[in-house]
């Protein structure tokens, strides 16, 4: 099967038209919009472990990893879950959601997911006024919530999918280090400590 990603946005209450070329091929799913060269939706490929040290840091890309899988806390600022996610997931993920919302998998598969290929979908985004007066729209998935104390939530946090759980230890942005809140506090921390301990060493003054 083949995903057209012809709209930047893809709205929970919008339905994909499908075609079908003939009968022995997989429906073809197009979401109407921009021109099909501005954005095609190829497989993620930023679902990679950063290779690069940040600025600022003695750390090898490997140490930088271990810190995370050891120290990040999640301070629910929902970058993570805005934009593109991409977020696709299997049968058995889907069952997992539906039994939490009290769904079959039918139904929960129509309502917050598109097709891909056999046995494999994508979460649908949905646009959301972003917060203050003049703020812009935002794109999120479908799932991602915002308490009245501006923290962001999952509606599905119980049984989320598994590319979800992984981040941002499995994967992670190029620019995550800057945009995800929890990652920024984490580097915030490691460069107070490698200030710290290179201080320790430092001749004093007389």
């Amino acid at each position: 099967g083949l995903f057209l990603g012809v709209q930047s946005r893809w709205d929970a209450t919008m339905k994909p038209i499908t075609r079908t070329r003939d009968e022995s091929r997989e429906p073809i799913i197009i979401r109407i919009g921009d021109p099909l060269s501005k954005r095609r939706l190829l497989p993620k490929l930023n679902l990679t472990l950063r290779k690069t040290t940040p600025m600022g840091l003695t750390l090898q890309p490997d140490q930088l990893q271990q810190v995370i899988e050891k120290e990040f806390q999640c301070a629910r600022c929902g970058h993570c879950c805005k934009g593109d996610g991409l977020v696709e997931i299997g049968p058995r993920e889907a069952d997992r959601m539906a039994g939490l919302l009290g769904l079959t998998r039918r139904k929960f598969l129509r309502n917050y997911t598109v097709r891909v290929k056999a046995n494999h979908w994508m979460l649908r985004d949905k646009m959301v006024d972003g917060p203050g007066p003049n703020a812009d729209r935002e794109q999120w998935c479908i799932f991602l919530e915002r308490g009245p104390d501006g923290l962001y939530g999952c509606r599905v946090n119980e049984a989320k999918p598994d590319q979800c759980h992984e981040f941002p230890v499995g994967w992670r942005n190029p620019d995550s280090l800057r945009t995800c809140a929890g990652l920024r506090a984490m580097m915030a921390r490691l460069r107070r400590r490698e200030t710290s301990s290179s201080s320790v060493g430092e001749p004093k003054a007389r």
